[in-house]
């Protein structure tokens, strides 16, 4: 076993002990715990049996946690879940700005430039802006996000929203929404950043309706 306590007369010990942990079978979960309480405690850089055992225990307890509140955000990955959900409809709002400026600036410029050949971009443009008005940036924003898990109605997308701006930046947690490694989030049984299922972005917008 190699660890930070080389060259500490008191290595034997370290090794004799958790040597001995390792070699239990039974109640395996309290011996991986015990073993990462003693690095702890001694200072010492645990083995790498007991980093990827106490890995995997971690993990199942996340999966397999079962929380006394209730609630779609009770527990710590329903949490973590819903805090991701949040982002995503931060950012279909900030999308549907993005693009309702870039119509209101395109309708302009074809307008200002009186060219004939530009009558069928006016006309989609138009019909763009129409659906903003219509509906609104968090109605939009909404209908947007058709298709992923963090669907959901306007008024739920104005909250999400009004919250992630509070809470991120130089907000009271602006570490909330850190994204995690892919792999790690497999192992929780959640989708890695690239599954997320992609709403209906390869639609004509204007076409979606509440």
């Amino acid at each position: 076993m190699k660890c930070c306590a080389s060259g500490d007369p008191r290595e034997k010990l370290f090794r004799r002990e958790l040597d001995g942990l390792n070699a239990v079978t039974e109640h395996r979960e309290l011996a991986i715990a015990a073993a990462l309480e003693y690095c702890a405690e001694e200072g010492i850089c645990p083995p790498p049996w007991v980093v990827r055992e106490a890995s995997d225990l971690l993990i199942r307890f996340l999966r397999d946690e079962k929380s006394k509140k209730r609630g779609r955000a009770a527990g710590l990955i329903a949490r973590y879940r819903q805090d991701q959900w949040d982002v995503e409809r931060w950012d279909a709002v900030e999308e549907m700005r993005r693009i309702r400026s870039k119509i209101n600036r395109e309708i302009k410029m074809i307008r200002d430039s009186r060219n004939p050949r530009f009558h069928k971009r006016l006309q989609y443009y138009e019909h763009f802006r129409d659906w903003f008005r219509r509906y609104g940036t968090f109605e939009c924003a909404a209908m947007y996000l058709t298709g992923r898990d963090a669907k959901a109605g306007a008024h739920t997308v104005r909250k999400s929203y009004r919250e992630t701006k509070r809470r991120s930046g130089n907000g009271p947690t602006p570490n909330r929404y850190y994204v995690f490694d892919d792999r790690f989030l497999q192992k929780l049984g959640l989708p890695r950043v690239g599954d997320l299922k992609p709403g209906k972005k390869w639609w004509p917008l204007y076409n979606l309706t509440p």
